[in-house]
């Protein structure tokens, strides 16, 4: 899938990751397939293991680089022309990668750009045992503006660049390919932890606004399930507001305010097709997002 103007970047973080030790694994490990697109590493649940163990256990950045590139694998599962490093063909392993890298990533970013984990993220630490402190409180703030400059002054910038790149943009894949709402919530959900990080990515971060203001205010169906992908799209882009520089909020605001105007204007559109909660929930998610300061 390409972004547009982005397609530049694209093509600059591919040449980065394979300068900075993703080539494939030996040929042992190459599944030989009917459509040579499909070829590629095959990502089995020992080598995932593996490269878990060298991502988190010992903070090695090259075992991240390969767990970033299965990531980005597992995100582009439905491209048949992707071309993609690594070869899934295990829901079990693909469940595995996505669980993985959505839950814990974060904190190896945190790791390799902050130096430092919180209290409640160092291994082997009870959670009875963890007595939150001011600092905790501060680095645990998911909404705080966290100044670029911050993470390219980082030792490991120039390494973690291409990696934070291409989490970003196989995510963003998933928001615009999933269709099922248990794995949009997920991702959205998920993204918590990760918006701070989009700061030095100015244009990263306007393609997950529109793909966030798409979920919100499309006119997908008015189940119950779906109304929980607003409500959760509508968090995120309320949280980039608050941890994007400025002027960004004012296009956060705008965008938000138009797709609202759009709805209301087509009133007979989603009353018609989807019927009346699909209208309530908009309206709903966007008066709940604006006033509720937990999202």
């Amino acid at each position: 899938l390409k972004f547009g103007e982005d397609d530049e970047e694209d093509k600059m973080e591919e040449e980065d990751m394979e300068e900075d030790g993703l080539e494939d694994e030996p040929a042992s490990h190459v599944k030989a397939g009917k459509d040579n697109n499909r070829n590629g590493v095959l990502l089995t649940p020992k080598l995932l293991a593996s490269l878990a163990k060298g991502a988190f256990a010992t903070h090695g950045v090259k075992s991240l680089k390969k767990l970033i590139a299965a990531y980005r694998s597992a995100c582009h599962i439905s491209d048949e022309k992707s071309g993609q490093r690594y070869h899934i063909d295990s829901p079990k392993v693909f469940n595995g990668v996505m669980v993985l890298c959505l839950n814990r990533c974060s904190v190896e970013f945190k790791h390799h750009l902050m130096g430092e984990t919180t209290s409640k993220e160092r291994k082997g630490q009870e959670k009875d045992d963890d007595k939150e402190t001011p600092d905790d409180k501060d680095e645990d703030d998911e909404n705080k503006l966290l100044n670029p400059k911050t993470l390219e002054k980082a030792e490991r910038w120039e390494d973690l660049r291409p990696i934070l790149q291409s989490f970003f943009r196989s995510t963003l894949n998933v928001l615009a390919e999933a269709k099922e709402p248990g794995l949009l919530v997920v991702v959205l959900k998920s993204l918590a932890k990760y918006a701070r990080f989009l700061t030095p990515f100015p244009r990263i971060a306007e393609s997950f606004l529109k793909s966030l203001t798409k979920l919100w205010s499309a006119p997908v169906d008015s189940t119950e399930d779906y109304q929980v992908v607003r409500l959760n799209a509508f968090f995120r882009i309320r949280q980039l507001a608050l941890t994007q520089p400025f002027p960004f909020i004012e296009e956060c605001l705008k965008k938000t305010y138009l797709a609202y105007a759009g709805a209301v204007s087509a009133t007979d559109h989603p009353v018609r097709v989807d019927g009346e909660p699909a209208l309530y929930a908009r309206s709903d998610a966007y008066a709940t997002g604006l006033t509720d300061d937990e999202a």
